[in-house]
């Protein structure tokens, strides 16, 4: 609303905001929730448990109850399957990222940066993913096979913006590293590898985001209630996946 009302795309401010508030919020949370939870007897965590699966239960049925719109229940059905799906996937992304932590703890200055080199992977994803949402809703966007010339244009888009945004992460994650007298890879290599890894994620997102998009919407489902879950529930392998790739081609790994 306040990014309309300024004349910004909300595209283009909204995902990357909610993207960063999420893992801000969540993980202070998240810590909090073990520290309560461990500190609780038993009988406390298991009537804690059931207050939950109750309140789980209700959320479920209160949507498909007359006091909810239709449109809510259609976000409901679009999106709970999604979500699921979208916690599989973490829950797998976070394995594959954990058996590769020992990997990486040993490659100075990666570790710092990859938090933000996911984090910024992710919004990318989700500004394309919202961009062609609100193109194909207001029809200058047409379903293809292959992406239009308008779907090229914002391809181009996000790898510029990759450019600088991933350039930025390396230099950042270097002087980090340098600050914490953490060893750390040459300024040069950082950069490199971080903008190669960046740009090699912005292309493999961008068809995912275009027809993630193009077939929900094709199936009448809201590329909305769809996209952007993918789209972030698989960053963490992708983005892991990238990085080693080009970690290996550097020799580094």
């Amino acid at each position: 609303f306040f990014s309309y009302r300024r004349g910004w795309d909300p595209d283009n401010v909204t995902t990357p905001i909610i993207t960063l508030a999420g893992d801000i919020i969540t993980l202070p949370f998240l810590f909090l929730s073990l520290h309560l939870v461990i500190g609780m007897g038993g009988e406390a965590k298991l009537a804690l448990f059931y207050i939950f699966i109750i309140l789980g239960v209700i959320s479920v049925f209160i949507p498909f109850s007359k006091l909810s719109s239709q449109y809510l229940k259609k976000i409901l059905i679009e999106s709970t399957p999604i979500m699921l799906i979208g916690g599989l996937l973490g829950t797998f992304s976070g394995s594959i990222l954990g058996n590769s932590f020992e990997g990486l703890i040993g490659i100075a200055g990666i570790l710092t940066m990859m938090p933000a080199f996911l984090e910024d992977g992710g919004a990318i994803g989700g500004i394309l993913a919202a961009k062609f949402s609100s193109a194909l809703h207001i029809g200058s966007l047409e379903y293809s096979l292959t992406p239009p010339k308008e779907a090229w244009k914002m391809f181009l888009s996000m790898h510029l913006i990759g450019l600088i945004v991933f350039s930025l992460i390396g230099i950042f994650a270097f002087f980090i590293s340098k600050s914490l007298s953490v060893e750390v890879l040459p300024l040069h290599e950082m950069i490199a590898i971080s903008l190669i890894a960046g740009e090699i994620l912005i292309l493999i997102v961008n068809f995912m985001a275009y027809y993630a998009s193009v077939i929900s919407f094709k199936h009448g489902i809201d590329p909305d209630n769809v996209t952007i879950p993918i789209i972030t529930s698989m960053m963490d392998i992708i983005g892991t996946g990238c990085l080693i790739l080009v970690l290996i081609l550097f020799g580094v790994l």
